[in-house]
């Protein structure tokens, strides 16, 4: 009954309403499915503040500090949790092991924290680093500490839309491992804007090729962080999304001034 009445509410918002923004594609698509005209759907993404997070050095305070200079590193930066499905990630380390130059960097906490620990301790991994979460302050040169930034969202779990940290890593101009369903808003961001490689759920062994192909070819990769920071300065910083609001704004209350 409570289902009822909040679904006749959300329809009677969307016919009253003159725009309706959404995020990603993926929310458009939803949301046009439910009826609503083409001509009110608008898309408007979150946006990036580029002031608190651009590129900074490679080597800076947090990489000296946790010994990541001369290393290839992938970093992980938040919840640890089943949504999340990095089990895959634990298991391409395992796949490189034996590359000395290829480190793992795990930033965060949450439900799966524990017993991710306690795999990698298992498996006796020497490549694999866990810190708790890093203060906001800290992150843009820990992603500056980073050669690739690992995004997850396990096997189903892709109509969540697209984590927010992603924007974050490339301003920072780092690309990003996208570990996706195909066709997924992570996976367009990231093959839309060249600013990355995207992976199917749960595939370890391509996880670890593309993590080998891009230390093997770091110029390459480090142009793909390029086009991500590229990306992010055009369509997702704060003042291209809020000029997209505000253009919608003037549409709507017929104002062209």
């Amino acid at each position: 009954t409570l289902i009822g009445i909040l679904e006749k509410l959300e329809r009677f918002v969307y016919a009253k309403a003159a725009a309706l923004t959404v995020i990603s594609r993926g929310m458009a698509e939803r949301i046009r499915s439910r009826g609503v005209p083409e001509q009110k759907i608008r898309l408007v993404p979150n946006f990036v503040d580029t002031e608190d997070f651009h590129p900074l050095p490679r080597d800076n305070d947090f990489s000296r500090r946790h010994g990541l200079n001369d290393l290839f590193v992938v970093s992980y930066a938040g919840n640890m949790g089943k949504p999340q499905g990095l089990d895959t990630l634990i298991a391409a380390a395992q796949l490189l092991r034996e590359e000395k130059g290829i480190h793992f960097l795990m930033m965060g906490d949450g439900s799966e924290r524990e017993e991710l620990i306690a795999r990698a301790h298992r498996l006796e991994l020497p490549n694999m680093t866990f810190l708790t979460y890093q203060p906001y302050s800290v992150m843009p040169q820990a992603y500056a500490s980073s050669d690739a930034s690992f995004v997850s969202q396990a096997r189903g779990t892709s109509n969540d839309g697209i984590p927010s940290k992603v924007y974050r890593i490339m301003a920072c101009a780092r690309p990003v491992i996208a570990c996706t369903d195909e066709g997924s808003d992570l996976a367009r961001l990231v093959m839309d804007t060249g600013g990355g490689f995207v992976i199917r759920p749960d595939d370890a062994e391509a996880l670890a090729r593309a993590i080998g192909d891009a230390c093997n070819d770091r110029d390459a990769w480090s142009q793909r962080g390029e086009s991500a920071k590229n990306a992010m300065m055009q369509e997702y910083s704060r003042s291209s999304v809020s000029r997209r609001y505000h253009e919608l704004i003037l549409e709507l209350t017929g104002n062209d001034s």
